[in-house]
């Protein structure tokens, strides 16, 4: 983000999305709720119904109808650098939440009211089983979100009739953005933010060795997951879900995303995923760009880290 995007700009996983970071006053946005549908897979077939939230730009906010990387308030590689199909319709950035959270996680809520300033407008949705969608929680379900992930794009370019800008996601939805651009490579930002890269670690550190035993002879264990807003998800972890996510390669998905800048941002105290992995994307996908926020944990909870994080991101 450009210097002066910085001083227009307002204020600003696996583990989750976290506490609620204080409200952003003042803004006065256009917010609309609606549903979207995304093909189920299986025998059955049918399709889920996702929640989905629409927050257009701020009045007042800049026009968003230049170049890549030209006349707009974001640097190369930024949301706000995009290109708008229409000018008289503001592109939209998708934004994607970690695991256990939903579209109102306050990272998300915070970088969608920095873009509404920016002129740039943000659609947010849960992932089937997550928030106010449809269908069953599950641990792994990487493929499936990338599903998700296209369904909404498809949504804003053929309903909405707008201009995918970038694509954002924050922990597990990082590895959602990565995932969907390592196989559509057709948005020109992507975002990743705190996203996985060593899908093998962190596993033991979350279920610990005794469900991993029991999985490993009975195929399945309950196991409970705490929502970002406190509240406790039952769910069944199986060995296809651990053998999904660990068939997984960042590495390989990261190096295939050849189109797309890339930005990846990371808080360097990160207990939940390391800024290790960050650096590792760093090395292998083509057009990147790393930013690391000093001292900033998974969720980026103190609000100057919150800041941080929305201006490079935005």
């Amino acid at each position: 983000m450009s210097e002066a995007a910085r001083r227009d700009g307002g204020r600003g996983g696996d583990g989750g999305d976290g506490d609620r970071h204080g409200a952003v006053a003042g803004h006065r946005e256009a917010q609309t709720s609606f549903r979207f549908a995304v093909p189920c897979a299986g025998a059955h077939g049918g399709a889920l119904s996702l929640a989905a939230t629409l927050l257009e730009p701020a009045p007042g906010a800049p026009a968003r109808g230049t170049a890549a990387g030209g006349g707009g308030g974001g640097a190369a590689g930024s949301v706000a650098a995009g290109t708008a199909a229409d000018p008289d319709a503001a592109p939209v950035a998708i934004l994607c939440h970690g695991f256990a959270s939903s579209k109102e996680a306050p990272l998300l809520d915070a970088i969608a009211r920095r873009l509404s300033e920016e002129g740039v407008a943000s659609l947010r949705f849960d992932f089937r089983g997550n928030g106010d969608s449809e269908g069953v929680f599950k641990y792994a379900n990487y493929l499936l979100e990338v599903d998700d992930l296209r369904a909404a794009v498809q949504f804003v370019r053929s309903d909405l009739k707008r201009h995918v800008v970038a694509i954002a996601g924050h922990s597990k939805g990082g590895n959602a953005v990565m995932l969907y651009a390592s196989r559509f490579d057709d948005v020109s930002v992507v975002v990743n933010i705190a996203g996985r890269f060593d899908m093998a670690r962190g596993v033991a550190e979350r279920f610990g060795e005794a469900a991993l035993q029991q999985l490993h002879q009975h195929g399945a264990v309950a196991q409970m997951a705490r929502r970002s807003d406190g509240k406790a998800i039952q769910y069944t972890l199986t060995q296809k879900d651990m053998d999904e996510r660990l068939a997984i390669d960042m590495g390989a998905a990261a190096a295939a995303v050849v189109a797309s800048r890339v930005t990846t941002v990371h808080g360097s105290a990160d207990a939940t995923i390391p800024v290790e992995d960050a650096h590792a994307f760093a090395r292998v996908t083509p057009q990147h760009s790393l930013h690391v926020v000093e001292g900033a944990d998974h969720v980026f909870r103190e609000q100057h880290h919150t800041n941080a994080c929305v201006d490079a991101t935005v």
